[in-house]
């Protein structure tokens, strides 16, 4: 079957941050440039920059929750794995206990 690629949750939270980081650089350089060529108050340049300041929020938003979610879906999986562990060790002690009672039946 034809599967699209899927980013992972961690990859698209990074690639917002990196959004929101250049549209920040942007921003500042714009109006850096607005500032010297006396632009900076002109319509257009303020509808510019509430657009970027729009994408920065929007971006930036996105980046900090979904890298929240993700780690805390990463401390849920380290939990269970440590369960699941556990588990393992136990089963094992109980399969030690239960062939040292048998060889010690076997040799009596």
């Amino acid at each position: 079957m034809n599967e699209k690629p899927h980013m992972t949750d961690k990859a698209q939270s990074r690639l917002y941050a990196v959004t929101s980081i250049a549209c920040i650089v942007w921003l500042i350089t714009s109006s850096v440039d607005a500032s010297k060529t006396g632009t900076m108050f002109s319509i257009w340049n303020l509808f510019f920059s509430l657009c970027l300041l729009v994408v920065i929020g929007w971006t930036g938003w996105q980046a900090i929750t979904m890298m929240v979610k993700t780690d805390k879906e990463e401390e849920d999986d380290v939990e269970d794995l440590e369960e699941e562990a556990n588990d393992i060790e136990h089963d094992v002690e109980t399969k030690i206990a239960a062939a040292d009672d048998t060889t010690k039946n076997n040799q009596q």
